[in-house]
């Protein structure tokens, strides 16, 4: 389930590449990616996801731990449990899981609302993340280290292998990186604002888990009402190729200017 795959790569005459990726890993290590400030993203809700389809998720493919380390001072472990305990706490993560699917299911049919009810299911669940930067060397520098959490360092893993295999777009000035639109799209279009905002919306979607793509005027539709309410996140995607820094390059390095920092 854990996946890491480059939905856009633009390399600016420059040499700054601004890459965006779509990335699977376990919700319970979310809140560390996001401690990477250089980086924009949008994931996977739990106030939007039902319950249904998550325990869904968690009865045919749950998170579990890549390794079991052995407990000692500090925030690593340095080596690993014995086998057979190995498999014993398997058994109990896994018996914990359907603990939690249980009650998350008994508090569901009470009518309570998704934004709790989906909390106790956390643990155990992926989360699809978008995220788009310049700057990546820090990031792999910590989370591929020998102290990182190994769930960390197997996302980190899948992330540098994207990046590594893809082939940046070499563009110039004046370029957009739209990450989520084809060709189709821009035969489709013929207003270009109207093609970042059907991009915005695509983008915005993985909050509900839900990537297929569906017509164009609904993802329209959907980046009209997240510009009203003051989502801005998922226009944090979108960029244009412009030469130095600038106010507008916000949490990128140089070189490209953010679409939502000119609508915000």
């Amino acid at each position: 389930m854990l996946n890491a795959l480059v939905l856009c790569d633009s390399q600016a005459p420059s040499g700054t590449r601004l890459i965006t990726l779509r990335v699977t890993m376990p919700r319970f290590i979310l809140a560390e990616f996001n401690t990477h400030r250089v980086f924009s993203r949008n994931a996977g809700s739990s106030r939007a996801i039902s319950v249904t389809r998550r325990l869904d998720a968690i009865a045919t493919n749950p998170v579990l731990p890549v390794e079991w380390g052995l407990e000692q001072k500090g925030m690593s472990a340095s080596h690993e449990m014995s086998r057979e305990a190995q498999t014993v706490a398997d058994q109990l993560w896994r018996s914990a899981a359907q603990s939690a699917a249980f009650h998350a299911a008994e508090l569901a049919k009470l009518g309570a609302h998704k934004q709790v009810v989906n909390r106790l299911l956390e643990p155990f669940s992926w989360v699809d993340v978008v995220v788009t930067s310049t700057q990546w060397d820090n990031f792999f520098r910590l989370r591929l280290g020998f102290d990182a959490q190994p769930e960390m360092r197997a996302v980190a893993l899948a992330m540098q292998t994207a990046i590594a295999e893809s082939l940046p777009n070499r563009v110039g000035w004046g370029y957009w990186h739209i990450p989520g639109i084809t060709d189709e799209d821009r035969g489709e279009i013929t207003a270009f604002e109207d093609l970042l905002y059907v991009a915005a919306g695509r983008l915005a979607r993985v909050s509900y888990a839900r990537p297929e793509r569906k017509e164009w005027t609904s993802d329209l539709a959907l980046a009209k009402r997240l510009v009203k309410s003051g989502h801005w996140s998922p226009f944090e995607h979108i960029a244009v190729c412009r030469e130095g820094r600038a106010d507008r390059c916000r949490n990128f390095f140089k070189d490209w200017d953010q679409w939502r920092a000119m609508l915000d």
